[in-house]
């Protein structure tokens, strides 16, 4: 048929023609039945977006460009039916994700969020405290006030477990800073000392270790590093018993045996 023929040839031709009219500049966004994306004048793709966010960056493109925009005000206008509390768990399992990455910097920031619009009396509170604190430590050197609302709340909820995390923490923090740390060790190593095996006593150990290693009680040291190891490996904490090795072996070569290398 060649008037069939003919209409298919006139399409194509229209189909390549509406492509060169539409054609995406350099890191251009088009929001038609989708989200076009172009990276140096090649389509990336469409992507399926969920119709709020599609809204979210069409508004933010369009009306949100002279002045800053709060995230609560963003909130409140596209996801209206999201309530506070969704918001900060929201908020608290983010820093959790990035913060299993390493991007300590970025989970404050986020647990820092969360803790904005977290209720002053709610009893998950100093959890995430200590969770802050320590991505404060790790990612800035600092958090050390948040590390001692968290372990002082710890400890009013009777949980010396992440008590001694957080008193750990100071400790750390404290040797970063120049300061001493032997007091927050030796206070964290009591707090779980008649406590069952658990993670949180694992990484008291594994902090307890290291310093009396550092601080010259290499005896201490390695009887500490010797739980910890056998409670790495009953837990499968491949971390800590990483840590407890290498402080055994220092250990043993410092008191003069050199089994431990």
């Amino acid at each position: 048929d060649r008037g069939g023929d003919q209409r298919a040839e006139d399409e194509e031709k229209g189909d390549r023609r509406e492509g060169q009219r539409h054609d995406l500049a350099p890191g251009e966004v088009r929001l038609r039945h989708g989200l076009d994306v172009a990276v140096e004048r090649r389509p990336a793709g469409q992507l399926d977006v969920e119709p709020s966010r599609l809204a979210l960056l069409a508004y933010l493109a369009t009306e949100a460009t002279d002045r800053f925009r709060t995230r609560d005000s963003i909130l409140a206008l596209f996801w209206p039916d999201r309530s506070e509390r969704q918001a900060r768990l929201a908020l608290r399992q983010a820093g959790d994700r990035v913060s299993s990455l390493g991007a300590h910097v970025i989970a404050a920031r986020y647990y820092t969020q969360a803790l904005a619009i977290w209720p002053p009396d709610d009893p998950e509170r100093p959890a995430l405290e200590l969770r802050a604190g320590e991505a404060h430590c790790l990612g800035e050197g600092t958090g050390r006030e948040l590390l001692e609302r968290a372990r002082d709340g710890l400890l009013a909820r009777g949980d010396r477990e992440r008590a001694a995390e957080a008193e750990a923490r100071l400790g750390q923090l404290a040797y970063v800073q120049g300061q001493e740390r032997s007091s927050h060790l030796d206070r964290a190593l009591a707090l779980v000392a008649d406590l069952p095996a658990s993670h949180s006593k694992a990484v008291v150990l594994s902090h307890g270790m290291m310093h009396l290693l550092v601080a010259d009680r290499s005896a201490d040291a390695l009887q500490v590093a010797r739980e910890g190891l056998a409670m790495a490996r009953s837990l499968g904490d491949r971390e800590v018993e990483a840590a407890a090795l290498g402080t055994i072996g220092a250990a043993r070569v410092t008191l003069g045996d050199p089994g431990g290398i």
